[in-house]
């Protein structure tokens, strides 16, 4: 996530308010209608505005648009109808591209640099592509705890002392900071408003973070552990940092410059990084076909697996033929991307047409690999096999 995609404010009827945020007036906002936010933002006029909403009116949606007051800044509106609403702030246009990765996990909240969740379930950020799903790898966070509004509520917040700020009054390069402390306070004044609007969800149901072990504050790292997490130099990591390249993640936390990331969303980093395949491919003859050969050895590959499925009752794999195996580790060695999406094809179609588990098309290719392939080592195959096959959770 960039600079502007990270929220800046919550609206002051969200159902689930993002920890040490200022809470923002957003009584100038249709929250119940999208069509109408979507609006807004198509109809004030305003030099770069724009709205637009998806979804179903009756089942889940999401909402952007330009606030109409500021347009520095933009709005966020998602509706869940068994979770309620969440409305965020966030700078410029930054509100446009997290309403299109709406699209991916339908994450109904995000939170601590990506962690997401679905309305049951905590996900790290998603970093590792597979081919064989066509999107990123869902991987839960272990021993995942909520934290609702209930759970932070307490006597020493008080509503009296809380603030709730005008958004024409926001400047985007100098926003309000809030400290524990004090947006407890907020917090408090948040609850007193939203008691009297009919249909609130219960504080129970009120999410705004969570915790976890791999979230403990012993358990992250700076730049010069993620550097060695990692295995690469600091210096290297500052320059990706600093000219944002790498698709290095968004911090879990961050107090001025210092940066803190949770060790597996570094681990997913580091995994994504070994198996792009820009660190090992050869250069490819252009004008081989490429685009067709991978389609005639996906087909010939499946053919085999299901001619020969009946092998896979009795033995972990199926034998591809001689002809298979050398074509496939001439291809591989030269065209690993598109070996990438190759062998997703096949993990995908062999378990969903063959009902052959994804462990029997990857030990048939690799052994197939093995034998016919003739790699310098075992080493060798094994550097390359791990960066094609799809990643496991």
């Amino acid at each position: 996530m960039t600079q502007d995609e990270q929220p800046v404010g919550n609206g002051l009827r969200t159902d689930h308010p993002v920890p040490n945020l200022p809470f923002v007036d957003d009584d100038h906002l249709p929250v119940d209608d999208p069509e109408a936010i979507e609006a807004i933002g198509r109809c004030d006029g305003a030099p770069g505005a724009w709205g637009r909403w998806d979804g179903e009116l009756d089942a889940e949606w999401s909402a952007y648009t330009t606030d109409p007051k500021n347009p520095a800044f933009s709005w966020v509106v998602r509706f869940h109808p068994d979770h309620g609403r969440s409305v965020t702030l966030y700078r410029n246009r930054g509100g446009g591209a997290v309403h299109d990765r709406w699209f991916d996990e339908r994450a109904l909240l995000v939170r601590l640099g990506g962690y997401w969740w679905d309305g049951q379930t905590w996900y790290r950020p998603g970093q590792v592509f597979s081919w064989a799903s066509e999107a990123c790898m869902r991987r839960p966070v272990r021993l995942a705890t909520t934290i609702t509004a209930e759970d932070l509520l307490d006597r020493s917040c008080r509503a009296a002392l809380g603030r709730v700020v005008k958004v024409a009054r926001l400047d985007p390069a100098a926003l309000p900071s809030v400290d524990s402390g004090q947006w407890g306070h907020d917090l408090a004044l948040w609850n007193r408003h939203r008691r009297s609007r009919p249909g609130a969800l219960p504080t129970a149901r009120c999410v705004v973070t969570l915790s976890a072990p791999e979230l403990a504050d012993s358990e992250m790292l700076g730049v010069e552990e993620f550097a060695r997490e990692a295995g690469i130099a600091v210096s290297t990591l500052r320059a990706y940092i600093a000219r944002g390249e790498a698709g290095i993640p968004t911090p879990q936390t961050r107090n001025g410059n210092r940066r803190r990331w949770s060790r597996p969303v570094v681990a997913d980093w580091a995994e994504q990084r070994r198996r792009d395949p820009r660190t090992v491919v050869a250069n490819p003859d252009p004008t081989v076909p490429f685009e067709s050969l991978s389609t005639i050895l996906e087909g010939a590959v499946l053919y085999e697996l299901g001619r020969h499925r009946e092998d896979a009752r009795t033995l972990p794999f199926v034998g591809l033929s001689r002809d298979i195996g050398i074509t496939l580790a001439w291809y591989m060695r030269n065209e690993l991307p598109r070996t990438q999406r190759m062998f997703g094809t096949i993990a995908r179609q062999a378990q969903r047409d063959l009902d052959l588990p994804r462990s029997v098309a990857r030990k048939s290719l690799r052994r197939a690999l093995l034998i016919d392939g003739k790699f310098d080592s075992d080493e060798h195959l094994d550097r390359l096999f791990d960066v094609a096959w799809p990643p496991e959770n």
